[in-house]
C-alpha cells in the first residue's frame, strides 16, 4: 500500500452560489476550498445530475480534494436542478463551461 504525504487541510464550504451567465442566467454553484490560504488549485465541475449528490464526487470526493488543497466548484448545468434557464442538452454547454471558468478564477 502507497503512503500518502498529503497534508489534510481544514475547509470551507460554501453552498447555493449563484454564477451569472453572459445572458443573465444565474447558474446555482457549490465550493469545497481549504478553509486558509490561497489562491488554490481548482476543479471545475459541471453536472445536469445535480451537483449535491454524493454520488458526483465519489472518487475522490469534493471534501477530499479541498482537503488535499483544491479548490472544488460543483455546478448545476443551466435549467437543471436549483440553476436558472431552460435545459436543451449541449446547447449552452460551450459558453456556460466558459463563463464558470471565468466566474471561477476571478472568485477570491
Amino acid at each position: 500500500m502507497a503512503s500518502s504525504n498529503a497534508t489534510t487541510r481544514k475547509i470551507t464550504a460554501l453552498f447555493d452560489l449563484r454564477c451569472p451567465m453572459r445572458d443573465g442566467v444565474e447558474l446555482m454553484t457549490d465550493v469545497h476550498m481549504p478553509a486558509e490560504g490561497g489562491p488554490f488549485p481548482t476543479v471545475v465541475t459541471r453536472t445536469p445530475y445535480d451537483r449535491a449528490h454524493e454520488m458526483i464526487f465519489s472518487v475522490p470526493s469534493a471534501i477530499d480534494l479541498a482537503q488535499r488543497g483544491f479548490a472544488v466548484v460543483s455546478q448545476d448545468t443551466r435549467g437543471r436542478y436549483d440553476s436558472g434557464g431552460d435545459w436543451y442538452p449541449f446547447v449552452n454547454e460551450a459558453d456556460d463551461g466558459q463563463d464558470a471558468l471565468k466566474w471561477a478564477a476571478s472568485q477570491p
